[in-house]
């Protein structure tokens, strides 16, 4: 409440201070995708392409149930058609329709009608716990098949593919591996186990969701069948044992597939045999440099029937990779500093005793040497110069923690950070002390499981909420493994030892890489900033007190227009957003880019329902920035290549790389009571502080804007699909409410590539000056305008206290028209009461604002004769009641002034001690956002009308915004 003393009424001037937002020049070329999706998609190929084009032979199976209710069984359950009518799926999945009178079975398609067959058993392997379905077709009706595949080749690329629910597809990418040992399947008296040479793994997610489905080759043929029964189940508050517990899918191979059932499929659906690929053929070149390289007296611990992977913490157990040929081995540390006796094992079977020659505590590397042994060859693996490779370049991280097997994981190299390498590629203790290798087979890292258990870190540092795989894995280069070891390598390694004189890479960079090289610097790394001022010092009266800065939040977001405007988030900006969606005053919001610029960044507006933000870098004037197109997610198609760019705990300008695993979902979000919908998922990795970053195609257009990411044992992540971004952008970011912009009283949209009129606002201004339906906008205030967001953006800058200028085109004819728009706080308050009001200033009409203060003064204080000691400088008027106000029959009228609400203790309507006034507009529009609620909520008000104080109700809604 800003109030003055009645001395200083003859010298009284009242002044209004407009915060204006500088913008790029109105002529500025805005991103034509913002307006429209593009109709074109780029000529590159998706890497799982043909994958995906078989994927109409994976089903949905049915159990249904017969009696009084019929229903079908819940639960994921897939199946792959394998031959003419003949569908593979888990025998776990429909033993109960055998021999059942009161079950029936059906194959559900995933097309659109989601048309469904009766299938019947035909032929079962319970041990291997395979079914054979025969479904029964309509003549002439035939469905996809996909070809057994028995030529899996370690490396080779491979999606999980289902239909858990007959709706959508679900899909997971990544590479065969080869199983570290074998596995326990089954309870009780079905408990079997599985030999490592009787089944499959892959990096790939399989999910309980992925249960019977497809795990298929990069040519679409069928690798095998999904089985998650090994797969641990959500916990909402896991313990650290929970953690720790290996959670994995495995595949049924084709090959048992086809020995399960060979009377039935006969020499039929089986695919010819395949090259390797080139992942495999890498694997093979580099095999025999990868090592187990075990800390303890003997070979290391067991490593069970429940870790296939190899994943769980083993006290001395990791890799090693050979870098010359006279038996210089680089592993990690932790493996080997504390140990009685190290021992290396080779792929042949091999063992060798070997000593530590050197160490380094804060790279966790150390170099050994095994005893030489008569007819021993060492193949010492070729290095490359982490520098010399393009950010987004394929890699792959390899060990051998048992001696006999390549372990190994597919990623990209997300960053470089001060000669450690980043990558989305597994390198946990599987891999630790293995190579981390380009598709040219270079060494260019050494893969590194800590020195501490990561689970054992994340745990202590966000207990329950700790996963997993954070996919944030940071390994030494090989540059700074050469200077760390620089002096011992030097003096123990043969001549021609690669790692004595790393090369520049030689390896293809890839899809990935070019999409962040062509729209990098369109990425950027948010910042949410508090200040907090320091004490003032006392004893030196000329010292300046500091405030000291901290970084509140961080996320993500991206350039979509070069003006600066930006998405992100709602969640990354909260804390720096009043209720309303301005700014908080003692918050500050920057924004990084990838060449190190930094952007203060105002807080446009934002959405909570959404989870949407926009942003407005301040630029300096005539700059621009380099914008990322917004593509169109509707045209997708699960498999398609997905990149994230952000800054996921706080790596500022980290790339991860996956698929879309699907499309149309809705997911729980923590803190949120209604789910977030229209999304994409991903298997890209998405962590803390990728929110409102962009997921990206591989022609580098915005498909998502990254929003969650998963918990546990779930390593995918969600976004918002571009689409439904770009709708929400136009029509709801762009809202002159969501903007607290000047309301001129108009809609448009984007018509022909103008900016039409759409419709006008009855009780808005623009009404009253003859603006039609169907007028073209061409400029306002004298700034062109060319689309919808021209329009929004220049109403952002207008002055209510001062008339603007449209220029109109109507019929083919120029038109004007002049006037001034409401301030957005008055149209606020209209949308809150009905009530269209303006303020009265003492400077103005300091009659009206004296005798009304004085009025209400006397009413409260219940002396006739009382006089205030100050006056405001401003009130609120009733200029017209609109329709809302109308029809609630509000007993206002156009002159009164309203100064004050009485809020009530209790429903009884018993009056609270306290009285809050409003002297100005927006007072009173937080007052009632304050007390109100979006139902509704009628206040008890304070009117003047010709110096009598009246009480009235006042109907009030809260806004949402």
């Amino acid at each position: 409440m800003n109030c003055r003393p009645l001395r200083a009424l003859a010298r009284a001037s009242s002044t209004l201070t407009l915060l204006t937002l500088t913008l790029a020049p109105a002529t500025a070329q805005r991103n034509p995708t913002l307006i429209e999706a593009p109709r074109t998609r780029g000529n590159g190929s998706e890497p799982y392409a043909t994958t995906f084009a078989a994927s109409r032979a994976v089903v949905h199976v049915v159990v249904e149930v017969q009696g009084r209710n019929v229903f079908r069984i819940e639960r994921p359950s897939s199946g792959v058609v394998i031959a003419p009518g003949l569908v593979a799926t888990l025998w776990s999945l429909v033993r109960e329709a055998e021999n059942a009178t009161d079950k029936r079975l059906f194959v559900q398609l995933g097309d659109a009608a989601k048309t469904r067959y009766p299938a019947k058993l035909m032929a079962q392997d319970a041990k291997r716990d395979l079914a054979l379905l025969q479904v029964e077709l309509p003549p002439g009706v035939n469905l996809a098949t996909a070809q057994l595949d028995e030529s899996a080749h370690v490396g080779d690329p491979a999606a999980a593919l289902s239909l858990p629910d007959g709706d959508d597809q679900i899909a997971f990418a990544g590479v065969v591996v080869a199983p570290q040992a074998d596995i326990a399947v089954g309870e009780g008296a079905t408990r079997r186990t599985l030999a490592r040479t009787d089944f499959l793994l892959t990096d790939a997610a399989i999910q309980p969701r992925s249960h019977g489905g497809a795990l298929l080759s990069a040519r679409g043929t069928l690798l095998g069948l999904c089985c998650a029964d090994r797969v641990v189940a959500e916990i909402r508050e896991p313990t650290l044992d929970d953690l720790k517990r290996p959670s994995f899918g495995f595949v049924i191979p084709s090959r048992m597939i086809a020995a399960a059932f060979a009377s039935q499929l006969g020499s039929a659906g089986k695919a010819p045999a395949s090259a390797p690929s080139e992942a495999a053929q890498v694997l093979a070149k580099v095999a025999d440099s990868i090592v187990a390289v075990h800390g303890t007296d003997g070979d290391g611990a067991p490593i069970g029937d429940s870790d296939p992977f190899a994943m769980q913490r083993r006290a001395g157990v990791g890799s090693g990779v050979v870098v010359a040929s006279n038996g210089l081995i680089l592993t990690n540390r932790h493996l080997v500093a504390d140990a009685q006796a190290i021992t290396v094992r080779r792929r042949d079977g091999k063992t060798c005793a070997a000593k530590l020659l050197a160490e380094d505590r804060r790279t966790n590397v150390a170099l050994v040497q095994v005893a030489p042994t008569a007819g021993l060859v060492w193949s010492a693996i070729a290095c490359a110069r982490a520098d010399s490779v393009a950010i987004g370049t394929p890699l792959l991280a390899l060990g051998n923690p048992e001696g006999h097997t390549v372990s190994l994981a597919r990623g990209v190299l997300s960053a470089v950070r001060s000669g450690r390498l980043q990558t989305d590629a597994a390198t946990g203790n599987h891999n630790g002390g293995g190579a981390l290798i380009t598709l040219a087979g270079e060494l260019i890292g050494l893969c590194d499981a800590g020195v501490r258990d990561a689970i054992d870190m994340a745990f202590a540092m966000r207990g329950d909420q700790a996963k997993v795989d954070t996919s944030l894995n940071m390994v030494p280069s090989v540059e700074l493994l050469r200077n760390t070891l620089g002096e011992a390598l030097d003096r123990h390694a043969d001549a021609s030892a690669p790692i004595l004189a790393p090369q520049p890479s030689r390896a293809a960079a890839g899809p990935v890489a070019a999409v962040v090289e062509r729209v990098g610097l369109a990425m950027l790394n948010i910042y949410v900033e508090i200040t907090t001022a320091a004490a003032e010092v006392e004893d030196n009266p000329f010292a300046e007190a500091k405030g000291q800065t901290t970084v509140e939040g961080l996320g993500s977001g991206a350039v979509i227009d070069a003006s600066g405007l930006a998405l992100t988030n709602w969640h990354v900006v909260d804390s720096a957003t009043e209720p309303d969606g301005s700014m908080r005053r003692d918050r500050v919001v920057k924004a990084s880019l990838r060449d190190g610029r930094v952007f203060p960044a105002r807080v446009l507006s934002i959405s909570r329902e959404e989870d949407l933000a926009l942003l407005q870098l301040e630029l300096k004037p005539g700059e621009t920035l380099p914008a990322v197109e917004l593509g169109a997610s509707d045209s997708l198609t699960v498999g398609d290549l997905a990149i994230a760019i952000g800054n996921p705990m706080g790596r500022a300008n980290t790339v991860t790389a996956g698929i879309v695993t699907a499309k149309n979902q809705a997911i729980n979000v923590r803190g949120r009571w209604a789910k977030l919908k229209n999304l994409f998922e991903t298997d890209a990795a998405i962590n803390a502080g990728n929110s409102g970053g962009a997921l990206l195609d591989r022609d580098g257009r915005l498909i998502g804007i990254n929003s969650a990411g998963g918990s546990l044992h779930a390593v995918t992540g969600f976004a918002i699909a571009v689409d439904h971004v770009r709708e929400r952008l136009r029509s709801l970011l762009l809202a002159p409410e969501k903007l607290r912009s000047p309301y001129l009283g108009i809609a448009v949209l984007d018509q022909a590539g103008r900016a039409v009129v759409q419709n006008v606002d009855r009780s808005g201004p623009a009404a009253a000056h003859d603006v039609q339906t169907g007028d073209v906008i061409l400029a306002v205030g004298g700034r062109p305008i060319a689309n919808t967001i021209d329009f929004a953006l220049a109403a952002l800058t207008l002055d209510p206290t001062a008339t603007t200028e449209l220029q109109l085109e109507r019929g083919g004819k120029r038109a004007r028209a002049s006037f001034a728009p409401l301030s957005a706080a008055a149209w606020a308050v209209a949308r809150q009461t009905g009530l269209l009001t303006e303020e009265v200033t003492i400077q103005r009409e300091p009659a009206i604002v004296r005798d009304a203060a004085l009025a209400f003064y006397r009413h409260i204080t219940g002396d006739p004769t009382a006089e205030p000691s100050e006056l405001p400088e401003r009130l609120v008027r009733v200029v017209r009641l609109l329709p809302a106000a109308l029809d609630r029959k509000v007993d206002l009228a156009p002159g009164d002034l309203l100064l004050g609400v009485q809020l009530r203790q209790d429903a009884t309507g018993a009056d609270a001690e306290q009285l809050l006034r409003c002297h100005a507009i927006h007072e009173l529009q937080a007052l009632i956002n304050r007390h109100s609620t979006y139902e509704g909520e009628n206040l008890r008000a304070y009117a003047v009308r010709q110096s009598a104080v009246r009480s009235i109700d006042l109907p009030t809604k809260r806004l949402m915004l």
